[in-house]
């Protein structure tokens, strides 16, 4: 398991005991909590503690997305099948929280963290094919659609994104430019 976190990220969803780490978004705007319309705070525990697990062998590292002050909840970001070749990236952003641009920060972070510690060849990022704002994500990334799928709960598009390398310039400051 890596011993850092993306940049822009904090915590380690792989110490036990700890919740999913958290990203700080670069803005303060007001976050509400909310998991899914169907789960409960009690089955999303079931959840992140999966995810330590996951995170605890090497395969998938689960992040929560948090405005810059670090207190209020926006999202969550992933990367499943993290020793495979072409490793999954996830996104999940509160519906008050859209149009921010934390899903794309956050993504990139992640897709860039990936890039540097582990040896991608790509990353697949499956979205809702209605769902533009997180194809846009994928766009900007340099991501090409490579397949379609058909799921009980959407149909999808699968986009192959390329390594995301650090900019040269955010070395010198000393942060990652987005």
């Amino acid at each position: 398991m890596p011993t850092s976190t993306p940049s822009g990220l904090t915590g380690g969803a792989g110490r036990r005991g700890n919740a999913p780490a958290t990203t700080r978004a670069s803005s303060g705007q007001r976050c509400g909590w909310s998991v899914t319309k169907t789960e409960s705070p009690l089955a999303f525990e079931k959840v992140w503690r999966e995810w330590i697990r996951a995170a605890e062998q090497g395969t998938d590292y689960a992040f929560t997305i948090r405005c810059k002050d670090g207190c209020r909840f926006i999202g969550l970001a992933g990367l499943h099948d993290a020793s495979g070749a072409r490793p999954q990236l996830g996104i999940w952003v509160s519906e008050s929280e859209h149009g921010h641009g934390y899903g794309f920060e956050a993504v990139q972070a992640v897709a860039r963290w990936w890039s540097t510690k582990g040896s991608p060849a790509a990353f697949h990022y499956p979205v809702a094919e209605v769902n533009q704002s997180s194809r846009r994500i994928a766009e900007r990334l340099g991501g090409t659609v490579v397949a379609f799928e058909v799921t009980p709960k959407y149909n999808s598009v699968i986009y192959q994104i390329p390594p995301v390398v650090p900019d040269p310039s955010a070395q010198q400051t000393g942060r990652d430019a987005g």
